[in-house]
């Protein structure tokens, strides 16, 4: 068979169409090829979405947060397309719109030059609040403990008021302004710069709301200094009717009070000691009483043993009345009255052991006027014995 014959039976002609159309269809339902030959590429990114708000208002939330973004490029440019991406902004605007729910429409700005691309969701949902604000005074809250020995002076802040602006419900949980500072293994003086945080009443953070300046310096002093100081009881009250008291001893009587310099640097430290009511000998522990600048004591409780006896009253009479401070080149006669009678109250066993010797009945003539004066009388007994009367408080004298 020759090629004239072989094109002449339809048949052969038939078969050689059916392939030639087949051909043409692959051609045509391949997919497109870039300049390079490369063949496209879809990936997908996921941009934060920025809201853009009045002045009057603030974002209190939006829903979803971010969006999906699908693109479709070649291969060849899609080494470029993570870097490129990540210069593209997912916007809405809410300027102009009031307090409440609403639903705006994202837009892409930044896009690279793409074969096509797509953006889910296409709407989100915005709720918007009226803006608030309220002023807090940072408080700091310290972690850890100093190096031995040492002691947290007085921590001072810079600013110590922020101001704390947010959706007005976000706003009123602020219950405090919190400033963190680890002051652990510590032998001087702390100062930080560090970041505040508002919390709710259970000092939880309160979400949602902004704290400016979001940053302050915290100056946390670290003090060593301690000193040793005699403890001095303080009495007060009176023990039960028919009762006094015949003494009171501390154990120990000395003890050490760490802080800041000016406030330790005494010598004595008063210790409350109440006899209210008490009619048998006790022994109270009481701690020490700490002031401003006085971090600790050591020990910080001290044992008070306070001796009760049953009360007694004694009189001693014709005691001589002594003139003491009778300045120089003065003389001064007491007229009339030269004895006192002097009733005394206390415990029993120094009531009774009480001699006329040891009370002093004196006159202090240093500031009396020349001539015949009033000249108050006082009068000296033993430590826990009371002066319950005498016989005249004042009694006349010539001063010349």
């Amino acid at each position: 068979m020759n090629m004239n014959k072989f094109l002449q039976n339809n048949t052969v002609l038939k078969i050689l169409a059916l392939v030639m159309a087949c051909i043409v269809w692959v051609i045509v339902h391949a997919p497109a090829s870039s300049p390079t030959g490369a063949a496209s590429v879809m990936e997908t990114f996921h941009r934060p979405i920025h809201v853009a708000i009045g002045p009057s208002m603030t974002l209190a939330a939006i829903h979803p947060s971010e969006v999906s973004v699908s693109v479709t490029v070649s291969a060849a440019n899609a080494v470029l397309l993570s870097s490129q991406m990540q210069n593209v902004d997912a916007t809405v605007s809410a300027v102009g719109l009031a307090a409440g729910t609403h639903e705006l429409r994202v837009s892409l700005q930044g896009m690279p030059s793409v074969q096509a691309y797509s953006v889910s969701p296409k709407v989100v949902q915005v709720v918007l609040a009226g803006k608030a604000s309220a002023s807090e005074t940072v408080q700091v809250q310290t972690s850890g403990h100093p190096a031995s020995g040492g002691l947290l002076g007085t921590v001072t802040v810079n600013p110590a008021v922020v101001s704390v602006t947010g959706p007005d419900p976000q706003v009123k949980q602020v219950a405090a302004v919190i400033a963190d500072v680890s002051v652990d293994h510590a032998t001087h003086t702390i100062t930080e710069t560090v970041p505040v945080v508002a919390v709710d009443g259970d000092g939880h953070p309160v979400q949602g709301v902004a704290v400016s300046p979001s940053r302050v310096m915290v100056t946390v002093p670290i003090v060593s200094q301690h000193d040793h100081v005699t403890l001095v009881p303080q009495l007060s009250g009176n023990p039960a009717a028919g009762y006094a008291v015949a003494g009171v001893s501390l154990n120990p009587g000395h003890v050490q009070l760490f802080g800041m310099p000016t406030a330790i640097s005494v010598d004595d430290w008063t210790l409350p000691v109440s006899l209210e009511g008490l009619s048998s000998s006790t022994t109270l522990h009481l701690a020490v009483p700490l002031s401003r600048g006085v971090e600790r004591a050591n020990p910080a409780k001290v044992a008070v043993q306070v001796n009760i006896e049953p009360a007694a009253t004694r009189s001693f009479v014709n005691l001589p009345i002594q003139v003491i401070n009778v300045p120089s080149g003065e003389s001064v006669t007491l007229l009339r009255v030269q004895k006192e009678d002097v009733h005394v109250y206390g415990p029993v066993s120094l009531v009774d052991n009480l001699q006329a010797n040891d009370i002093q009945v004196t006159l202090n003539a240093a500031n009396l006027p020349a001539g015949d004066d009033e000249a108050t009388v006082a009068v000296h007994v033993p430590q826990w014995l009371v002066v319950t009367g005498v016989s005249a408080t004042s009694v006349p004298v010539k001063v010349t």
